[in-house]
């Protein structure tokens, strides 16, 4: 089975997609490995240790590895917002710098709408986008309404000039 991977064909400065979790348990390998044959290089996880463990999902970082992918993890609450703008701030850094080094990074976090799309809004708000635009471009790809939250609209909006003012 295809993993659902969602390309946004806008993004300026590289690969960028986003999805749900991938399927776990006796999937997890074959599914990591897919995701990794579809040209992702980076996963990004917006999981919790408890949905991580709930979804069946801790191996996750270990079979990433195996499969040649680079797991990055930074755990949001589902349908909430990032609990440090600053730490965000940050972490997007590290994965648009990602992004300029050509590889393809893939987000996901439990159906790939909220918290993933927070994100990648946040990388396209970054190369001069507005957080309406942003959000516009992932629905458009994803083929449904990003975010999933209006409080997840509005923390986009006021993070919009912390995120374009760092390095």
């Amino acid at each position: 089975m295809r993993p659902e991977i969602y390309w946004i064909p806008c993004c300026p400065i590289g690969r960028l997609a986003i999805m749900p979790r991938p399927r776990a348990g006796d999937w997890l390998e074959e599914e990591l490995a897919s995701i990794r044959a579809a040209g992702v290089d980076v996963l990004v996880s917006h999981l919790t240790n408890d949905e991580m463990t709930e979804l069946e999902l801790q191996r996750e970082p270990d079979i990433c590895r195996a499969a040649g992918l680079r797991f990055v993890s930074f755990p949001i609450q589902d349908r909430n917002v990032p609990s440090s703008r600053e730490r965000f701030v940050r972490f997007v850094n590290r994965v648009y710098a990602s992004l300029q080094q050509d590889e393809r990074v893939a987000i996901h976090c439990r159906a790939g709408i909220g918290r993933s799309s927070l994100t990648a809004a946040s990388l396209l708000v970054k190369c001069a986008y507005s957080a309406d635009e942003a959000y516009e471009a992932i629905a458009e790809a994803r083929g449904i309404t990003v975010p999933d939250t209006d409080e997840q609209r509005h923390w986009l909006k006021s993070a919009t000039p912390h995120l374009r003012n760092s390095k």
